[in-house]
């Protein structure tokens, strides 16, 4: 009974260690091939038992049939005989058949025992084999799990650097893609800034619909307008008041008074057309719209009080002035841009002329009006009439001092 316990436990220590998957192979073989030298030592001392049993069986087994004939014949013997052998006595004969039969009843039970121990035996050895092959098939599957895992742990790193490899590769695309997104954003800012920019400054120099013409397609068309007011305005003694300035001065006063310009005409819808030393020139009526010259005559009314409140700062201290005439006439013009580099826009014609004879004609800190310009506005503005004057194809032509707009009754 000692070795198969032994084998049991050692049985069960190798049962669990192949339960335990992750045991690194090499020990699980080293205690697997140990366990194996073990049982097999085993198998073969329980086997040399096995026979030595078989012999002693078969011995007691021989010993049984002997003892049971010599009773058997001792005691036929005695009774045909009815005697006793010679130099034995009858009670030492049943001493020694009793001694024979409890020697042969105490073989009888070892031949039992040894049966059962055979039997015994013989179960351990079947379960034992079935236990090897067991631990066979555990260490089969053991190792085959082991490399399924180790199979699995290599595709799993596999995949995980394909999937890193993947990430790096979609985040760097991510970040190019953003960076190039920006880049074009900033650029398309840059552009539209730019755009916006010469849109200002094309403003600036031409009217908005010769701008956008010029814009499409690149040059714009000459047109010729039937009913255009053109303001001419002009210094009074520029040179000598020029004169009292240094350069930087006078170029700041101009451009103060300029402006100023520029706003008032904006407010009522009037075209600057250029500046031409001290002179300003704007029109009204560079459109298809038909329009009358009644808001750039108010425009005029301005830039007078606008020069004269300019002319009372500059009094106060001490300070060279401007004063200016401003003559005004209505009449068709052509109008369109010329030049290549720094293109300006431009409009011809006699009423161009005749307007800056008004200018010419005018009195200091006035408007002076054509009696074209005249006859459309009389009716919103008080005038005082001042003569003829003689324009060069036209013969004499009235002017007109503008005093203020007439009232309208409520």
């Amino acid at each position: 009974m000692k070795y198969p316990f032994t084998i049991i436990v050692l049985l069960i220590f190798v049962l669990s260690s192949f339960g335990q998957s992750q045991i690194d192979m090499e020990k699980i073989n080293k205690d697997y091939l140990e366990t194996i030298r073990n049982m097999k030592n085993d198998m073969e001392n329980l086997k040399d038992e096995n026979e030595s049993l078989l012999r002693k069986l078969k011995s007691l087994t021989s010993n049984q049939k002997s003892i049971a004939q010599v009773k058997a014949e001792l005691v036929k013997e005695a009774k045909e005989k009815e005697a006793i052998p010679e130099g034995r006595s009858a009670e030492e004969i049943l001493t020694e058949l009793d001694e024979k039969e409890a020697e042969l009843e105490k073989l009888v039970r070892a031949k039992r025992a040894v049966e059962r121990s055979k039997e015994e035996t013989d179960k351990k050895n079947s379960s034992l084999n079935k236990k090897v092959k067991q631990s066979e098939k555990d260490r089969v599957a053991a190792e085959l799990e082991a490399e399924q895992n180790k199979n699995f742990l290599y595709a799993l790193a596999m995949a995980t650097m394909f999937i890193f490899f993947l990430a790096t590769l979609f985040y760097n695309r991510f970040r190019v893609n953003k960076k190039a997104k920006n880049s074009l954003q900033e650029i398309n800012r840059q552009i539209d800034e730019a755009k916006n920019r010469s849109d200002e400054l094309l403003l600036n120099i031409l009217p908005e619909q010769i701008a956008n013409e010029l814009k499409e397609n690149g040059k714009a068309s000459a047109k010729k307008y039937e009913n255009v007011t053109v303001l001419f305005t002009d210094f009074k003694d520029f040179t000598k008041v020029s004169e009292k300035l240094t350069p930087e001065q006078l170029v700041r006063e101009l451009d103060y008074c300029f402006r100023g310009f520029d706003f008032i005409i904006s407010q009522y819808g009037v075209e600057k057309i250029k500046t031409i030393g001290d002179a300003y020139m704007c029109a009204s009526g560079l459109t298809n719209k038909r329009t009358m010259p009644v808001n750039i005559i108010k425009a005029g009314l301005e830039m007078q009080e606008f020069l004269e409140d300019y002319k009372k700062e500059r009094m106060v201290k001490g300070l060279p002035f401007f004063e200016a005439r401003i003559g005004i006439h209505t009449g068709p013009v052509v109008a369109g841009v010329v030049g290549v580099k720094k293109f300006a826009y431009d409009i011809w014609g006699d009423t161009v002329n005749i307007a800056a004879r008004m200018e010419a004609n005018a009195g200091v800190g006035k408007v002076n009006i054509s009696e074209e310009t005249y006859r459309q506005v009389k009716y919103n503005f008080d005038c005082e009439h001042r003569g003829k004057i003689e324009a060069k194809n036209k013969g004499y032509i009235d002017m007109y001092h503008v005093k203020q707009p007439i009232a309208v009754p409520t």
